[in-house]
């Protein structure tokens, strides 16, 4: 019987990169909105890209009419190490954090030392226990990350009732919108 270390699949191949992430959406480009009633983005392309490490959370951003919501996932991410930014001035939401191993291994050359070591005295030495686990397959992603978006004119981004809340790898903000004025019926003028 022989075994393969080798995966069949790499958890990338789920994930395509983002179609729409050559489109400009900086709020002051020529498709902007006139009115600053969207949110900008930088697109997070290729989230999952081998061998990088992800350039931000998955993100949903709903307006309830009285409220945003915005909901990432933060998977694998304890909530001390998520850290949320939001700028009265400019209006910009920065979402930021890091992925953290909980493994903390040696390089290849230390692991090959440690084990002719142990080989020798017929024992795992203090060389080797000192390096921690060897890696047999290490497909995760670890690493720092940042989301910024820029949300629409009428957030209030002063107000003290925005709440934050991070439960089973899910954060989620609500942020009060400003009350609409009071619309009036256009009034006829006579020409006369």
């Amino acid at each position: 019987m022989t075994l393969s270390l080798r995966p069949w699949f790499h958890p990338t191949s789920f994930f395509s990169p983002d179609p729409f992430s050559t489109f400009d959406t900086e709020p002051d480009s020529s498709n902007a909105d006139p009115e600053g009633q969207q949110v900008a983005s930088r697109s997070p392309a290729n989230f999952f890209h081998r061998h990088s490490l992800p350039a931000g959370p998955a993100t949903d951003i709903h307006d309830t009419g009285d409220t945003i919501v915005v909901t990432s996932e933060l998977p694998g991410v304890k909530k001390e190490d998520v850290h949320v930014s939001l700028d009265d001035k400019s209006r910009k939401l920065t979402i930021s954090g890091s992925f953290k191993s909980e493994f903390h291994t040696g390089s290849g050359e230390q692991f090959k030392e440690a084990s002719e070591e142990g080989k020798e005295n017929g024992s795992a030495s203090k060389e080797q226990k000192r390096h921690g686990p060897r890696p047999l397959i290490s497909e995760r992603t670890y690493g720092s990350f940042s989301r910024t978006w820029i949300l629409p004119n009428n957030v209030q981004t002063d107000h003290p009732d925005i709440k934050a809340s991070f439960q089973d790898g899910v954060l989620k903000l609500c942020i009060p919108k400003k009350a609409q004025p009071e619309t009036k019926e256009p009034r006829t003028i006579m020409v006369e």
